[in-house]
């Protein structure tokens, strides 16, 4: 069936390139418009099960496979790539800040394959020796989670590609950043799991604690009302806290937490097309499994206009901001610490709102967050955003009887997009 049709106006002629998908499947554009041709006609599928809550989806061989594309060479955008679809100025242009990335479990490979990926992409060298890069638990020491049981050692390897995305696209944005990768756990608790979402609470605020600038969670829960009482970990004006808007696309009026805060910048997703000669060679429209919706019950994001909590009923609207999300055009992320059931290679393409939190998280990092409270500098600045106007994250008349922004693309802000997408270093 057709999904989505994008119009494209460049020297007075109208190009309309038509997707189409069939149920379950990624739309197909022309390979031409994908990071790589060897990405069309591929599938995509979640890497963590639905209770550990990461956002990153696997691109995969097929359409219903959960086996991921993986290979020798970066197949994904890279920073460069990204560079140019959002006019940043010189990876030395800004401030070498620091953003801390919130994870579950442990990846032993982590800051070898951070020192892998770098090394592709000839970005500068961060280690633990040279001080840029930093491994803390959720109370800032340096025990760490252990896989006993095969069903832990999965979680953790699932999980491991989430860590390297997030450092991956953390990197991608601020390339003199350093990095924190401070991991939601606690040492002597009795839940065997390695998972607990107060840990994550306590993550962020060891993060801040240790000097992060913005700090970004990949991942998304229930909005569950005990979960307000952590809200305060969440809160740190000067510090720019993101967290990814969700991946199952229009939520209604339950959006997941922490993105649901009013003090959390919620990043929403797009698809990102190359499409030479057309501006700066890219075109986004609002990926279909972007998360948007309205926090009932929450006041409104801190800074957000009247005109955009209005459509949430005077409640918290999200998203605020997006960033690339769609694994169809998805990023290159190395990772060694594999899935069981992944080819044994070490590049994969990754996609979900996991891309776009960490992404933006490092250009704050990168532009300074002295100003920062929630996402009110998005908003006082919405004009220097890219104003994303077509695609939409639900099946027609979904969002009834919501407005339709929350659900579809359009001018000025919308739910799938929020402000729009990064152009430079001013918006932020």
């Amino acid at each position: 069936m057709i999904r989505r049709a994008i119009a494209l106006l460049a020297g007075g002629l109208l190009l309309v390139t038509v997707l189409e998908a069939t149920a379950g499947a990624s739309p197909t554009p022309l390979t031409s418009m994908l990071p790589s041709p060897q990405l069309a006609g591929r599938g995509s599928s979640a890497v963590c099960s639905s209770d550990v809550g990461c956002l990153a989806r696997l691109l995969t061989v097929k359409p219903g496979s959960d086996v991921p594309v993986t290979s020798h060479a970066p197949l994904g955008y890279g920073p460069q790539a990204l560079s140019t679809a959002y006019q940043l100025p010189s990876a030395a242009t800004g401030n070498a800040g620091t953003e801390a990335i919130i994870d579950s479990f442990y990846d032993p490979n982590a800051a070898a394959d951070l020192a892998a990926y770098r090394s592709t992409y000839k970005l500068p060298r961060c280690t633990m020796g040279n001080g840029c890069f930093r491994q803390v638990n959720a109370l800032g020491t340096k025990q760490f989670f252990q896989p006993t049981t095969p069903a832990q050692d999965r979680l953790a390897r699932e999980v491991g590609v989430e860590t390297s995305l997030d450092l991956d696209m953390a990197s991608a944005a601020c390339p003199t950043c350093s990095l924190i990768l401070v991991y939601a756990y606690e040492p002597g608790s009795k839940n065997p799991s390695g998972f607990h979402v107060p840990w994550f609470a306590d993550a962020v605020n060891t993060a801040v604690r240790l000097g992060a600038d913005s700090v970004s969670v990949s991942y998304q829960f229930p909005p569950i009302p005990t979960f307000l009482k952590l809200a305060p970990s969440f809160n740190h004006p000067g510090v720019a806290v993101l967290a990814s808007s969700g991946d199952g696309g229009y939520e209604g009026d339950h959006v997941g937490f922490p993105a649901d805060l009013p003090t959390v910048i919620s990043v929403g997703g797009t698809t990102l097309y190359q499409t030479p000669g057309q501006g700066d060679g890219f075109t986004e429209v609002a990926w279909d499994d972007g998360g948007s919706g309205c926090a009932v019950g929450e006041p409104p994001a801190v800074g957000q206009p009247d005109s955009v909590s209005g459509l949430c009923g005077g409640f918290r609207a999200g998203a605020d901001i997006s960033a690339v999300a769609d694994p169809t055009t998805g990023v290159a992320v190395y990772d060694s610490y594999t899935p069981p059931h992944a080819p044994p290679f070490p590049w994969f393409v990754v996609g979900g709102t996991s891309v776009s939190s960490p992404y933006v998280g490092g250009l704050f990092a990168r532009a300074g967050t002295a100003g920062v409270n929630g996402p009110s500098t998005l908003y006082a600045n919405a004009g220097d955003f890219r104003d994303i106007t077509l695609g939409q994250n639900a099946p027609f008349g979904a969002c009834f009887p919501n407005p339709v922004a929350l659900c579809q693309a359009s001018i000025g802000w919308d739910g799938p997009t929020g402000v729009g997408t990064p152009q430079g270093l001013t918006g932020f």
